[in-house]
């Protein structure tokens, strides 16, 4: 479970441009080779203007596929749950069975648009559908 709420969007970042590759809500679900140049990774992103769904690549580094988990500017300031299909979303990214996750990161970034941005996580869970655990 993730939630992001506050801005979508620092500056004028564009999905694809490597000087503008900034969003204010990122959640990467890593998945990890003994191959560092195999390394998988989707990046779940809140971003202005791509519609909800948008699937991409990652400017830095092809192995990296970037989802749009929410779109626009409706939700800003609130909180925002989100819940993904990372097995379905891996499939669709990479065309393949995935690996067991490794890792979470969370980033918030304004670095390339030199602008300033702020979010809240809160929740964050990777599990089953049916997880004994509820």
């Amino acid at each position: 479970m993730t939630q992001f709420p506050d801005k979508t969007k620092p500056g004028n970042a564009e999905a694809g441009w490597i000087e503008k590759d900034d969003y204010a809500a990122r959640v990467y679900v890593v998945f990890p080779s003994w191959n560092f140049t195999n390394i998988k990774s989707i990046e779940y992103i809140w971003d202005e203007n791509l519609p909800d769904g948008t699937i991409s690549t990652n400017p830095y580094f092809g192995n990296i596929k970037l989802i749009v988990a929410e779109s626009g500017r409706k939700n800003m300031n609130k909180w925002v749950f989100e819940e993904r299909n990372i097995y379905e979303d891996y499939k669709k990214c990479f065309k393949g069975t995935p690996p067991a996750v490794g890792a979470i990161a969370l980033m918030t970034d304004t670095d390339n648009t030199l602008s300033t941005a702020e979010t809240s996580y809160k929740n964050i869970r990777v599990g089953y559908k049916n997880d004994p655990f509820d």
